[in-house]
């Protein structure tokens, strides 16, 4: 079985890399969506009653799917797509471009795109001051948490094969 958990070299698929810790540069990004057999239902994680929710899900089925925090000068085409923006304030835990959702041979991945703080996927931290960028979402349900373990913005995801 291969390892959900991806380091910089193994996403890029350079073998033996020599620089296996945290890299500055961002992934490659598709230029276009890109259709997949695979679907994903996008929910923020909130405890509170419906009508007091910021935003209700969304399922996506074209990708690449960014996550970033809002500014008043980023827009979806500076992301390259479609773009679930949080309104985070200051002391920020979530970065501008925080991280991706791209198709690969696996499934889904989530990408982190060099954030500060990093991203949980189902528990494990990839990006941030680990060498791992990218995990796998498994088929069904998993979380995803923007900013570190302790960061109130979180969702629940939902990968679901379409054939």
């Amino acid at each position: 079985m291969k390892s959900l958990l991806k380091s910089l070299p193994e996403y890029l698929g350079i073998r033996n890399h020599p620089d296996r810790g945290r890299q500055s540069h961002h992934f490659p990004i598709p230029e276009a969506t890109v259709h997949t057999p695979y679907c994903l239902w996008v929910e923020p994680i909130d405890d509170r009653p419906a009508h007091l929710r910021a935003a209700e899900g969304i399922e996506i089925r074209r990708f690449p799917f960014h996550f970033g925090r809002h500014t008043r000068d980023l827009t979806a085409a500076d992301l390259g797509g479609p773009t679930y923006y949080v309104h985070d304030r200051v002391p920020h835990v979530v970065s501008r471009n925080h991280c991706v959702i791209l198709p690969s041979e696996d499934g889904l991945d989530v990408v982190d795109e060099s954030s500060t703080l990093g991203t949980v996927v189902n528990g494990m931290l990839i990006g941030g001051r680990t060498e791992w960028m990218a995990m796998t979402l498994e088929e069904g349900e998993n979380t995803l948490i923007l900013g570190g373990p302790h960061s109130p913005y979180r969702f629940r995801l939902v990968v679901k094969r379409l054939l």
